[in-house]
């Protein structure tokens, strides 16, 4: 999305209208598993390691930077490379279904998270930051709200069905 903006291939809602077609069917085709938590015990050096390669590949990228552009560069460093981090160590506490149920999850609170992302990039140009802020942070709140309201009403109608 990044790219598609960045070099004006496309129109921003354009984009945002096909990321949200994207985000739809991906989390409808998504498969849902139960994960029982392995019983792994962590050993020391899991935490600093995990830390060590989180820092390896952000210094990476920050050295690729120039050559990809700074956009590009910055939309790497975030929620991909922790998402590595983290499906790996989820992996080794609760086996193969894991990574898919936090990968569900980052799905699932992609819609809260774009919202902020939007609001910030609208109205940061136009108003005071702290209101650009504020405004922000009602709109994530709204979204996750109708979002766990809906997730809970489907939630409900599976369990009455079961």
């Amino acid at each position: 999305a990044t790219i598609l903006i960045s070099k004006h291939l496309f129109p921003p809602l354009l984009t945002i209208g096909v990321l949200v077609l994207f985000w739809l069917v991906t989390l409808r085709l998504w498969p849902t598993t139960s994960a029982e938590r392995a019983q792994v015990v962590q050993a020391r050096w899991e935490l600093p390691t995990r830390l060590l390669v989180t820092l390896l590949i952000l210094v990476g990228l920050t050295q690729i930077a120039p050559h990809l552009g700074a956009s590009l560069a910055g939309g790497l460093a975030t929620l991909p490379v922790i998402s590595i981090v983290l499906c790996a160590a989820t992996h080794r506490s609760f086996g193969p279904s894991g990574p898919l149920q936090f990968l569900r999850g980052l799905l699932l609170s992609l819609p809260g998270a774009t919202s902020f992302a939007l609001t910030v990039a609208l109205l940061g140009p136009v108003i005071n930051r702290y209101l650009v802020l504020s405004f922000a942070l009602i709109i994530t709140l709204a979204v996750a709200g109708w979002q766990g309201r809906h997730l809970w009403q489907g939630k409900r109608e599976r369990i009455r069905s079961a």
